[in-house]
């Protein structure tokens, strides 16, 4: 008798082993991002920050400067690229805002709009 329960075993191990591999599955599907995902976001969203902020004072420091060398508008002769650059770490930014679940209607907004601005060559 124990001789033929080790192929029927075996046989409906091969069907019910995988299928328990990955553990017990909510019923509702995931309930957000996983404590990995959540501190690698809360990272990424720091150092986007630093980033933009890094512009930012760049561009107002070098305003300044265009102002006082007599330029009137010192805005045109920023680095298209460097503007570039800031437009993806914003939309980057706001990503990682909305996989967290932290973005307000507007940032979605914003973001379809970048997106839809970067992707069309509108830079």
């Amino acid at each position: 008798m124990k001789i033929r329960t080790l192929p029927t075993v075996l046989f409906s191990a091969m069907f019910a082993l995988p299928a328990l591999a990955c553990g017990p599955m909510p019923s509702g599907g995931s309930s957000g991002p996983s404590p990995q995902h959540k501190n690698y976001h809360h990272r990424r969203i720091k150092e986007l920050k630093q980033k933009m902020h890094d512009y930012n004072s760049a561009q107002k420091w070098s305003d300044g400067l265009g102002y006082a060398t007599g330029e009137m508008v010192p805005q045109m002769n920023r680095n298209k690229a460097e503007h570039r650059q800031f437009l993806i770490h914003h939309y980057e930014f706001l990503v990682h805002k909305e996989q967290l679940g932290k973005a307000s209607v507007k940032d979605q907004i914003e973001r379809r709009a970048l997106e839809s601005y970067l992707l069309n060559g509108g830079y």
